[in-house]
């Protein structure tokens, strides 16, 4: 059985969406090889509904777990870091209790991010031999900077994960990260991903890296999906943004567009930086009138000030 677990929150439910469709769609064989294990602090109606949808065409076993009261109670003081980016949020954390949510015959598991979308079956990764490592992942495009800043000799990227559950048990990995990052508050930018590699830093496995493809929107041309096996959207910059520019952003809609998730439309810009960007976006795609319209529109939002 081949095990892979999904962790987020309300926010990302339908990112989830287009992101499991496309592991299941790329998966090899049967669906009963399959075993999903999603976990959420929402696990409301309409996503419990489209994941039955899920479960009866594709055959795959698919498993939701809710984090315990005391455990987000746990996580909850370690939002305190100043400056953090955005985009992360406590549900960051979740993927530190897979040892522990999971059963304890599930000895690995692909770890992935909602904001990936599997281009290529997961099998041959998960067939990886991590028996003598915590984890196995890809560098993170960061790394030459991130790695001094923690003085490290690499950092890598915590989206993709092959995770050695009975390691992780029995080392204690979860709690060491919890305590790293209590005691590493401000420093902690990156939440999990900066205790993953803090306290695993010699325990970990290189992959090649295809598994973990990293896309920025800021570098539309700097990613080659030719290889990808995972492209992973990492950043602020996101391909359900009406305003994001990376072409790799086709491949969200493409997976979104055959899920239970269909129909959603674009995140419109919330204030004139992203009108902005919107507007040049239409003009790079010819769509003149509209950049125009755009462009004006985010003036008038800066004027006031949002």
């Amino acid at each position: 059985m081949i095990h892979v677990a999904y962790c987020f929150d309300r926010n990302y439910q339908q990112h989830f969406g287009a992101a499991v469709t496309s592991l299941l769609l790329n998966f090899d064989g049967p669906g009963e090889d399959l075993c999903i294990h999603v976990v959420t602090d929402a696990p409301d109606a309409d996503l419990l509904a489209k994941v039955e949808r899920l479960r009866q065409v594709f055959r795959a076993t698919i498993k939701t777990y809710s984090p315990a009261h005391e455990s987000l109670q746990w996580l909850a003081g370690l939002m305190v870091q100043r400056e953090k980016p955005t985009y992360l949020t406590q549900a960051s954390y979740f993927r530190l209790l897979l040892p522990q949510l999971l059963p304890e015959s599930v000895d690995k598991v692909l770890y992935l991010d909602s904001d990936t979308v599997v281009l290529s079956s997961v099998r041959a990764v998960f067939d990886e031999d991590v028996a003598d490592s915590a984890l196995a992942a890809v560098t993170d495009i960061d790394s030459a900077r991130l790695s001094g800043y923690w003085s490290l000799d690499r950092y890598i990227n915590s989206g993709v994960m092959l995770m050695n559950l009975r390691r992780w048990r029995e080392r204690g990995y979860a709690r060491q990260c919890i305590e790293f990052a209590e005691q590493n508050a401000i420093k902690c930018r990156l939440f999990d991903q900066d205790a993953i590699n803090g306290v695993m830093a010699g325990d970990i496995q290189l992959l090649p890296a295809r598994w973990n493809v990293q896309v920025r929107q800021a570098d539309p041309e700097a990613a080659d999906s030719s290889d990808a096996a995972i492209v992973h959207y990492i950043g602020v910059g996101k391909p359900w943004q009406a305003w994001y520019r990376n072409p790799l952003g086709v491949y969200y809609w493409r997976y979104l567009d055959v899920s239970p998730w269909r129909g959603a439309e674009p995140v419109p810009p919330r204030n004139g930086k992203e009108m902005n960007r919107l507007a040049k976006l239409q003009m790079k795609n010819g769509m003149y009138r509209k950049a125009i319209r755009s462009y004006l529109a985010s003036r008038r939002l800066r004027a006031r000030g949002a």
